[in-house]
């Protein structure tokens, strides 16, 4: 899997077109200090750490080994129509 960064505000946006095209896409990193725990029992704001908030306009695509050219030109393709 290979990180590609979003604008916050076109993060799902972007998610939603690329799995629409059939490419597996994933949001999995979030900043942690912003989770209820944390932000309750600390009482962490957004904005109290912003490099890690950058993380939440991440989104995950799949480039890995068997990957074939055709897979791939056609991720790279639907990234390029997306963004």
């Amino acid at each position: 899997m290979k990180k590609v960064w979003a604008k916050p505000t076109q993060r799902n946006q972007i998610l939603e077109q690329l799995q629409s095209n059939e490419v597996g896409t994933a949001f999995n990193y979030r900043a942690i200090h912003l989770l209820k725990f944390y932000s309750k029992t600390f009482d962490y704001k957004e904005g109290t750490f912003p490099n890690a908030e950058r993380v939440n306009s991440t989104i995950l695509i799949p480039l890995y080994p068997k990957l074939t050219d055709k897979e791939f030109d056609y991720l790279i393709k639907r990234l390029i129509q997306t963004v």
